[in-house]
């Protein structure tokens, strides 16, 4: 079962979801409305929960693609500090991540593609997107990276 810090992540990386003010969205600092470049950061402080959070944030709007063949994880935002509040629990959990800026669409693109680091991500954090999660899978299978049984 999905923890509410995973529907969190979900509603809050999907701003036309969050319309009102109710308890999750105070509780996670979800502003209504249009959000992408003020929404900030929650006040989790427990590295599971903001795991959980960012799981639901890549199942809401991340990306898993290939560049040049090989795996990428992408999340966007204008919210500079939500990308960098992601790097740092990414880096907690052992995954090296880096943050680009697309000036022309004044986004901000968190990115895990080495090699390491994906599968560092694919072993401790579980995308709860069936797609998103086959497509990993696929990829990982694809470049060899995974032991045959």
């Amino acid at each position: 079962m999905a923890s509410i810090d995973i529907l969190a992540g979900i509603i809050a990386s999907d701003g036309h979801l969050a319309r009102d003010r109710s308890t999750i969205f105070v509780k996670y600092n979800i502003p209504s409305g249009s959000k992408s470049a003020s929404i900030e950061p929650p006040d989790l402080q427990i590295l599971s929960k903001e795991i959980d959070y960012f799981k639901g944030w890549v199942a809401g709007d991340g990306s898993v693609t290939n560049d040049r063949g090989r795996p990428k994880i992408e999340i966007w935002s204008k919210s500079q500090k939500m990308m960098l509040w992601f790097r740092q629990i990414l880096s907690e959990a052992k995954i090296e991540s880096q943050i680009f800026v697309d000036k022309k669409r004044d986004k901000h693109i968190l990115r895990i593609g080495k090699k390491r680091s994906i599968m560092e991500f694919y072993q401790k954090i579980e995308i709860p997107h069936p797609a998103k999660k086959r497509k990993l899978l696929e990829l990982l299978n694809k470049m060899s990276w995974l032991p045959s049984n």
